[in-house]
């Protein structure tokens, strides 16, 4: 039987507990340390768990028990979280999305890269069996050449800053098929009655486009259609508001043509516990995590050109 890799926490408040919940369930997963900066909440979370706690990021880092860390945290503390890690020679997980500055999460991959260990961004879709299987059936060229994708994420509560909220679609999209983009256009439409809307057009090196809209303070409540990511190739599409379903006009084994089908798979259902298990597996056997990378990056790419865009009113390009 393998051995469970040692994993140290790092996050703060009800990240320690969530982190830490996650961990426990993750098969291949054990917890060697967990950061604690606050002495009260060490003393109350040390009634109740079963864990070595310690005050300070560089004590997770130092201790020859972690093998890799899990980083919850948000703004510059993660990023420093994530430097203090892979200078350590520490395998490093993050809790996403990550939005860190693009020249940054460069500079982490390079180190990374440099220190020959693993930086991973925990992405529940990445390792989740439908997921998984459209992908298989995007880049195998069974939807033909993918022509466009939308979303549209508008809330009628307040939400998170906009470009943030983007990550998620434009990381899953790069995911699927790993189109790499060119050309960015985002405008912000005028605020008015708490209402506030980002609009994107992505352009991709193969003439792919991809559109999206973020916005809150939208009129309709909960009674709105359902809101997520659809990919429109040449002879099929994907619908992945819900349940991740297909649509092809050509016939397959298990498949008839020109009806939705939901895509069939034998995979587990993607969460956090999943990622963390999945990011420690691919790891042991010397794997790249399941959303690390180029991949990772591509969407921090596209967030830096579409800021760009909306400061000039016109479209930019990509920095590769």
């Amino acid at each position: 039987m393998t051995a469970s890799m040692g994993f140290g926490i790092i996050a703060e408040g009800d990240g320690v507990l969530q982190a830490y919940q996650d961990l426990s369930a993750a098969p291949g997963a054990g917890i060697a340390a967990v950061m604690v900066d606050s002495p009260t909440l060490r003393r109350e979370l040390h009634a109740v768990l079963s864990a070595h706690f310690v005050e300070t990021a560089e004590e997770v880092c130092a201790d020859p028990d972690v093998k890799a860390v899990y980083i919850s945290l948000l703004g510059q503390a993660r990023e420093q979280a994530i430097r203090q890690a892979l200078s350590a020679g520490k395998h490093t997980l993050v809790a996403g999305p990550w939005d860190a500055p693009l020249e940054e999460a460069q500079a982490l991959c390079a180190l990374a890269e440099e220190r020959q260990v693993a930086l991973g961004i925990s992405a529940p879709w990445a390792v989740s069996g439908a997921h998984v299987a459209a992908r298989t059936l995007a880049r195998a060229g069974l939807l033909g050449e993918i022509v466009s994708w939308r979303d549209d994420l508008l809330r009628p509560q307040p939400m998170a800053d906009a470009m943030r909220q983007a990550l998620r679609p434009l990381a899953l999209f790069s995911w699927l098929t790993g189109l790499q983009a060119e050309q960015v256009y985002a405008l912000e439409a005028p605020r008015a009655q708490g209402l506030e809307l980002l609009a994107m057009l992505v352009r991709y090196a193969t003439g792919c486009v991809g559109s999206l809209q973020v916005g809150r303070g939208i009129p309709g409540g909960p009674g709105m259609h359902p809101q997520g990511l659809r990919i429109v190739g040449t002879v099929g599409q994907l619908d992945l508001t819900e349940e991740p379903m297909v649509y092809r006009t050509r016939s397959s084994e298990d498949a008839p043509a020109h009806t939705w089908q939901r895509i069939r798979h034998a995979g587990p259902r993607g969460d956090r516990t999943q990622a963390i298990a999945q990011f420690a597996a691919s790891v042991r056997a010397g794997q790249e995590p399941p959303f690390a990378g180029q991949a990772a990056l591509e969407p921090l790419r596209i967030i830096e050109a579409a800021q760009r865009s909306v400061g000039a009113g016109a479209p930019t390009e990509m920095v590769h």
